[in-house]
């Protein structure tokens, strides 16, 4: 899983980069977008901090832009992939921070004029970033803990939009020259969360931002979290998930996705679960396209029996044949019957399947199709032997555990192979050891999600690799 929006202490997040790094890693992410308001400073050392750990940093950047067609304070754009030293994207961020830093100067002497004693030179310390709205509603919690207790409490009486000490930050960038300052520092343009406005008026700004060049819409955000307003369960926001997904594959755009993290009061780095073939996509459209892209794949499907891979395999057939690609099904069974009769289940007669399977696989590619190869493949030697003769290897690794593999099999195999029955002397993960991969292309965990939720995690990672469109 991944999280592609994500602030530090470099605007108005709580953590250092390197503490959101290690969070990350806890959460079990395998990468992270840094995108701190207006700014790039957390960017390198995260990176830097990252090496030899198993995370991947995104380099990436959220920036306020106002727009006359549009009446709200701001509009939120995500740059991701972006080059931090590219001196317009740089001398950009100058200029928004100047009338940024204009702006909560005014609010801070508006504050003081209802009452409130507060400098801006006194909240000016407490801010290691990029000035916000946040580093205010802070300082009024630990001035006056009697009448805020959160952040959100201060943005809900005093400084939100429409409250007696909200200010609007005016002149600072409009939505078409982000997007060309994002382009040209080689980085992909997103709409932030357009969740947050109204349905029709979201449609809207969405339009407007292809038409100027936009990329693509956060489509997976936790708005039933950080948007109390809109008054969503976890169900209501699912289904706000999925509108803006339908609005992607209609407009044909990226999408993207991400949980907002700041700070301990909102932490939700993680809380809406993002697949990685999200990331792939971008990643793909930010090098230009790949050109390892097509037929000539081979998608490997290695598992227990009962994991799921038929059933997964099947489905994905499905979907490609509505797509009108070329693609051929090897299914285990019937391999066995019609390629290796003469075979039996030792290790070594496995592996000679395995080689057998392989070489037909070589074949069918080479003559241009997608092959799909359902195989329990077990040991890491047919595997690697497969890996190496096939040019295009995509290993996905249906996981399930044995446990669960064993109340799903409506054969009865497992109940054979324990019972000694004939045949199942070398039973996979019964009595013959099964070696989980290593290096996986994609990991199916089908006893933690669905067959739908499966096949869908396994479409976004082959289209944004480009194996298939």
């Amino acid at each position: 899983m991944i999280d592609l929006h994500n602030h530090t202490i470099s605007s108005d997040g709580e953590l250092t980069p390197e503490e959101l790094v290690d969070f990350a890693i806890e959460k079990k992410l395998s990468a992270i977008a840094i995108t701190d308001h207006d700014s790039l400073g957390s960017i390198k050392k995260a990176i830097d901090y990252s090496k030899g750990k198993n995370i991947e940093i995104i380099s990436g950047v959220e920036l306020s832009c106002d727009d006359p067609l549009f009446n709200y304070d701001k509009i939120d754009v995500i740059g991701l992939f972006v080059d931090s030293n590219n001196n317009r994207l740089v001398e950009l961020i100058r200029h928004i921070n100047v009338k940024r830093e204009g702006n909560k100067k005014r609010i801070i002497s508006k504050l003081k004029s209802l009452g409130y004693d507060i400098e801006y030179s006194d909240v000016k310390k407490t801010v290691k970033g990029t000035f916000g709205r946040p580093h205010i509603a802070r300082y009024l919690i630990k001035k006056y803990p009697e009448k805020f207790k959160s952040v959100g409490e201060v943005f809900d009486k005093l400084i939100g939009r429409g409250k007696e000490a909200f200010l609007e930050t005016n002149h600072r960038v409009s939505i078409k020259d982000v997007i060309d300052i994002i382009k040209g520092a080689g980085g992909i343009s997103i709409l932030a969360h357009p969740g947050i406005y109204p349905k029709e008026n979201s449609i809207k700004i969405i339009d407007y931002f292809i038409e100027n060049g936009g990329q693509g819409i956060e489509t997976y955000y936790p708005y039933h979290i950080i948007s109390p307003k809109l008054n969503l369960d976890k169900e209501g926001n699912t289904k706000l998930i999925e509108f803006y997904r339908g609005i992607v594959k209609s407009k044909n755009i990226l999408e993207s996705g991400g949980n907002d993290y700041h700070d301990n009061e909102r932490s939700t780095l993680g809380e809406i679960e993002i697949s990685d073939g999200i990331l792939e996509k971008i990643r793909n459209k930010a090098n230009g396209g790949s050109s390892d892209v097509g037929p000539g794949w081979t998608l490997w499907f290695t598992g227990l029996h009962g994991s799921g891979k038929s059933t997964i395999s099947e489905r994905l057939s499905k979907i490609l044949k509505d797509r009108d690609v070329s693609f051929v099904l090897l299914d285990g069974d019937e391999l066995r019957k019609n390629l290796s009769s003469d075979l039996g289940y030792t290790l070594g007669e496995r592996n000679e399947h395995m080689k057998r399977v392989a070489e037909l696989c070589k074949s069918s590619s080479n003559g241009g199709k997608l092959v799909i190869a359902s195989v329990a493949s077990p040991t890491y030697q047919s595997r690697e032997y497969a890996r190496k003769i096939l040019e295009k290897f995509f290993l996905v690794y249906v996981k399930c555990s044995l446990d669960v593999c064993e109340n799903r099999d409506v054969k009865g195999h497992y109940k054979k192979a324990r019972d000694n029955h004939k045949g199942f002397e070398n039973f996979i993960s019964v009595s013959s050891k099964y070696e989980e991969p290593k290096s996986p292309d994609i990991v199916l965990d089908t006893d933690k999600y669905s067959v739908e939720e499966s096949v869908q995690k396994l479409v976004d990672k082959l289209e944004g690799k480009g194996i298939i469109k």
